[in-house]
Parts: C-alpha cells; structure tokens; sequence
C-alpha cells in the first residue's frame, strides 16, 4: 500500500506542477466542443456529442447540473491519466524489481509519456491509456487465472469504449498480437489448446460488451433529428478522410458541388442543409467508393514524404526530435536491446503497435492523438512481460549512450516546444477570447456564425478546470464541425428564425460573421454564396467592429 501511495503522491505533484504553471490544456478543439455541449455552453446541457457514450456523456450531464462550476469532463481525463499512469508504474517497478535499470526506464520512459499526454490532454489518448490497462490485466489473467484480473480487465474494456468506441479496432489488432504472443510462449500441445480456448473465450465475451454498448449508444440517437445527425456525421468522416483524385470533381459535379464546396468541406466540414446535406455527401462517398475502392483513403505518396524532408532542413528537425511517435521508436530500439525477451515474444507485442503506425501514415491520419498511443502501448507490454538486463545494456553500452542521448534530447525538445506554444497561445488567445464572448452577451438580440477555425483556440480563454457560465455561446454557432446538425443547431435557427446558415447571411440583418484575419474565409464564403445563393450579384463585407485579430461583419448584397 505504501507503494501505491507514493507512487501516486508523483504524478498527483507532476500535475500539479503542470497546472501551476498553467500549462495543462486540451490537445485540439475536439474535447472543448465536448465540454461546451456537455456543459450547456449553448443553452441546455446535451448528452448527445457522438464520439462519446451516451450513458458517460449523461453522467457528465448530471455532473455539471449538480455542480456546473467544475469542469467535471477536464477532471475526469486527467484522474483517468493519474490513476492509470499509477497502476502501470506500480506493476512495472513490481516485474523489474531485481533490476538496477528500473529507475532508469521509468525516468526515461513513463514518466515522460504522463507528462506529454497531460500537457495535451485528449479522450481519444485516455481511451486508449484504458486499453493498455485492460491488455495489461488480460496478459495477468492468462498467466495467473485470477478473478480480479478478469474483473478489471472487463471495467477498463468498458472505460475505454464508453469514452472512444473506435478504440475497438485498435484492440482487435492488440488482441491478435496478444493471443499469439501467449499461445506460442507454451511448448505443450496442451497448454497451448488450453491458453487458445481461453483466447477466445475472452474475446467471444468482450465482443458481446462491445456489441452491447454500441447497440445502446446506436439507440440514443433514434429519433429524427438525432439520426440525421448520426448518419450525417458518419459520411462527413468518410468524406473528410478521403484523399483528393483527378476525378473528384467529376463526382462532385454530379451533385451540384463546385471546387470551391469541395475546399469548404475538406477545410472544416462546412454546414448547409442545401448544398452539403447527408444524401449528397452520401453520393459523393458512394460513387468515390464504386470509382477508387479502397485507394479513395490513400494519402501516402512515399516520395514527396522523403523529398520534403530532405528538401526542408526544419521538418526534418522536426521528424527526429518533434514528433512523439519518434520518441516511442527510440524507446523500442532501447527495450529490444535492454530487455531479455526471445525475438518471437518482441516481435508479437511489438508488431500491433508498428503494424497500426504504419497503417496511419498511409491512411493520413498519423496525428498525435492516435499514433502516440498505439506505439505506447506494445512498448509497455513489452517492458511489462520482458526482464531488464544490466548485462544487455553493457554489451551495448555505446548504443545506449546514444540511444539515451536522444531520447533526453527528443524528450525535451518536444517539452519545450509544446510548453512555449502553449504559453504562447494562451497569452494570444485569452483576452482575444474573453473581449469576444462579453461583446456576444451584450449583444443577445443578434446571432453569430464563424468558420470553425476561426475561433478554433477559444478554449485558452478559461482555467482547464473551471466552467463558463451555461448559455455563454447560445447566439453562437460554426459553419460546419462534426456537431453540425446537432440538436443546438436547430435550437439555434428556430431562435433567430434562421433560414439557412449561410443564405441567411444575406437577408437577416440581425445575423452576422465572425473571422480570423489572419486565416481569412471571406473570398471561399463569397464564392460559395454567389454560386448557390445570390447569381450575379456582388456581396460587399461590411465591418461592424475588430476585436484583436478577430473581426464581425455584416454582409450585404448588391445589384
């Protein structure tokens, strides 16, 4: 108990040494759009935000109806981190025990993950931190055949997809891994059937959790509005992540969308009911999957990666010393050659992880939030099922000197640069923010609309911890986002009697736009509202008034 205690107590003073010197933020807009809707930011408190389970997001609901002050979603993130970050320290230091070079690994290894993932906290990371900790129990179970392993394997599983469903098929490829992993380290035919039948065993039972949660979140959203917001959101995330192609525009012409929609769309998923309505999105997606099949979600073209690297001396810094997933790659070289495991046991706790990198790259979705997870993972799985070897490490002990070298110098060249942005920002964002908001409650009669990137960084404008008052942003609402067509949307129209999101920019005199200057949408709105909605007309943007590098404008139409 001792152990745990004091385990706990460092990483409860590494957080809150992050959050004294305010630097514990949100990783991208994302989870702050969660908060808002949670929170009732927009007028009433909704369960209702997609990448969340409907039961945990109902839960927050209550939480910040009994106590709306508290950021009770921020909190629940960060306490998941401690207490998961605790647990995986505790039974690693429990396996390495005999090891002189535990310190070391933890300092260089964990440690540094915790305070990477805090800085920027993110639910699709905290979904996958429960993965790893229901892998780690399952790896338990298998060797010990203990209840409570099983126990809480099944509670994490659950955590993990109640917060982020789609970690289920990152678990099918740990699964595999694992399953493989644990039915070759047996020589008895017999062990090995026995080990087998309790694989899918395991697996018959958590697909049927999975199937449960999913059928329940799935049935949350049944009625009319709710579907179409589901449905939508599930072509516009296809639509999103597909690749541009020669014949694209032959698609989108099919469907009345000119270059310029295709632009707004990819660029932050524009909203119009008209123009990007489910059915057409669907068509596009459809004719984008009888043209190109699978190669639609081909991002990757190997040689202009290599080119620009070489061609830009800072990207190439950035590749070796920026990139997180850099850093999980040195740890692995570092475990392979530091940790007594057979080259089967490496290559089947390792390979999930590598196999997913690569699969990201490829697919272009290799962001933080994803890939650093999954190569964090099997190098924990490794370090967790391997023993540290002091010999190892001498007998290489000109690799590791490097190896070392360059995991301090990655570690904390990330740090710094992740430190500073987020100060940056923070000193540029929050009063920009806070001037914002108190102009928009000032002005309740009139309803505003803004480019999602435009104000993209609002959520510096608050401590992590705290909450806005409710209905802060309810004249408020983006021209696009994976929460358009949600239910504020139409509480929001009906409010303002707005026709459209768009179009009404042109007849409402009440209704106005926000934008960034320096990330300026006015000529793609321009171009995007004379090609459906005002023909031969020019549309003048009248300045109302600048708030920092922010600036409201009236739109008027003419002749």
């Amino acid at each position: 108990m001792k152990k745990w205690i004091s385990i706990g107590i460092v990483f409860v003073l590494i957080t809150l040494l992050l959050f004294g010197l305010h630097l514990i933020q949100y990783n991208e807009i994302d989870d702050y759009m969660i908060q808002e809707m949670l929170a009732g930011y927009y007028g009433q408190s909704d369960c209702h935000v997609l990448y969340v389970h409907v039961w945990l997001a109902n839960l927050f609901v209550f939480l910040f109806g009994l106590f709306h002050s508290l950021n009770w979603y921020a909190l629940f993130l960060v306490g998941s981190q401690l207490i998961i970050f605790t647990i995986l320290t505790y039974r690693f230091l429990q396996k390495q025990k005999h090891s002189r070079l535990r310190y070391l690994v933890l300092f260089l290894f964990i440690v540094p993950v915790y305070v990477l993932i805090t800085l920027k906290l993110q639910y699709t990371i905290v979904a996958y931190c429960y993965l790893l900790l229901s892998l780690v129990y399952q790896l338990s179970y298998y060797t010990f055949r203990r209840k409570s392993d099983f126990v809480i394997l099944m509670i994490t599983f659950v955590l993990a997809l109640l917060i982020r469903h789609l970690v289920f098929i990152s678990y099918l490829f740990f699964a595999i891994g694992i399953g493989i992993y644990e039915i070759m380290r047996h020589h008895q035919a017999k062990r090995r059937l026995s080990t087998l039948r309790m694989f899918i065993g395991i697996n018959l039972v958590l697909f049927m959790v999975y199937g449960i949660l999913f059928f329940f979140h799935w049935q949350g959203y049944q009625d009319e509005r709710k579907s179409y917001y589901y449905q939508y959101d599930k072509e516009r995330s296809i639509l999103n992540d597909t690749a541009y192609f020669k014949e694209t525009n032959q698609i989108t012409d099919q469907v009345g969308w000119s270059e310029n929609d295709l632009r707004l769309f990819h660029l932050f998923s524009a909203g119009d009911e008209m123009v990007f309505s489910h059915d057409r999105v669907a068509s596009i997606n459809l004719m984008n999957q009888e043209m190109n099949g699978i190669s639609r979600f081909l991002h990757f073209d190997v040689i202009s990666f290599f080119h620009s690297i070489f061609e830009n001396s800072k990207q190439f810094f950035a590749l070796c010393f920026l990139l997180p997933s850099t850093y999980l790659l040195l740890i692995y070289l570092f475990l392979c050659l530091t940790l007594k495991a057979s080259p089967k046991k490496k290559f089947w706790l390792l390979f999930p992880g590598i196999l997913q990198f690569l699969l990201f790259i490829v697919l272009g979705r290799d962001v933080f939030r994803v890939v650093y997870p999954v190569l964090f993972i099997p190098a924990f799985l490794l370090l967790l099922n391997s023993r540290l070897s002091s010999k190892l490490l001498l007998s290489h002990i000109t690799i590791h000197i490097v190896l070392v070298f360059l995991l301090l110098a990655q570690s904390l060249s990330y740090a710094f640069f992740t430190i500073s942005d987020t100060w940056e920002n923070i000193e540029y964002n929050e009063a920009t923010y806070n001037k914002l908001i108190t102009y928009l409650n000032r002005h309740p009669e009139n309803a505003y609309v803004y480019p999602t990137r435009a104000l993209q960084l609002r959520y510096y404008q608050t401590n992590l911890f705290t909450t806005s008052p409710k209905g802060i942003l309810q004249n408020i609402h983006p021209l696009g986002s994976w929460s358009m067509y949600d239910s504020k949307y139409y509480r929001f129209k009906e409010k303002y009697e707005i026709d459209g999101l768009y179009s009404s920019l042109l007849t409402h005199d009440h209704y106005y736009l926000i934008d960034h200057q320096d990330l300026s949408h006015l000529a793609m709105i321009s171009t995007f509202l004379k090609e459906h909605y005002a023909k031969d007309k020019e549309i003048e943007f009248q300045e109302i008034t600048s708030i920092d590098y922010l600036t409201i404008y009236q739109l008027n139409v003419k002749n």
